[in-house]
């Protein structure tokens, strides 16, 4: 491999990975946000039990597909994700000290995000419903979960609409639009209260950055 055409290919991979980010984790935004993600009280809503879970993504435009999400119970979410032309992929959340990786497999890459302004953190609870002045939608069965639900503007200033399970405190169902137009829907397909390997929350030592984003 040329030198030149290693850096067009390392040069490809970071343009596809900064779009990786436009992908729902559950759902985010590869562009500004209007609003800084820590001023919302996300980490205290989030779920103090691990799970995996498999979801139903359907982007208007872009088709359907289904994603593994995994959630260690202490603020670490991993979205397993595949990647045009590179394969298999994860987004690394870790909502504890506000930092988002992009990891590519094939690549043995990743590229780091210093904050959370691209990620779509969903309303989760009262205290973030009150913040985006959400309209409750009141409760209703989704398959085996009893839910809440809100309708609200998002961060983008996008309609949204989220389905809350009540026994698992994440969401079951939601629709909404993101900063580049596109609606997105996501369905619940299947939960396991099960404990993932903390290994997945990790990027891999051997794997190299791509221009870290500060």
């Amino acid at each position: 491999m040329t030198a030149s055409w290693k850096r067009r290919q390392e040069g490809y991979l970071t343009l596809v990975l900064c779009a990786l980010v436009t992908l729902p984790l559950s759902g985010c935004s590869g562009k500004q946000i209007d609003k800084d993600a820590s001023a919302y009280p996300f980490i205290t809503s989030l779920s103090h039990t691990p799970f995996a879970a498999i979801y139903a993504l359907e982007v208007e435009g872009q088709g359907h597909s289904n994603e593994q999400v995994y959630y260690d119970g202490v603020g670490r979410e991993r979205l397993d994700i595949q990647v045009p032309v590179f394969g298999n992929g994860a987004h690394i959340i870790d909502f504890n000290s506000q930092t988002h990786d992009v990891v590519i497999e094939s690549q043995k890459a990743f590229q780091h995000f210093n904050d959370l302004k691209e990620v779509h953190i969903p309303l989760l609870d009262d205290s973030q419903a009150a913040i985006f002045k959400a309209t409750s939608l009141g409760t209703k069965k989704i398959g085996s979960e009893d839910c809440r639900g809100w309708s609200f503007t998002n961060r983008y200033g996008n309609p949204e609409e989220v389905w809350i399970s009540k026994e698992h405190h994440m969401p079951v169902s939601y629709e909404y639009v993101d900063i580049d137009g596109h609606k997105r829907t996501e369905h619940l397909l299947s939960y396991q209260g099960n404990s993932p390997s903390p290994m997945l929350f990790r990027v891999p030592p051997d794997y190299k950055p791509m221009n870290d984003k500060k």
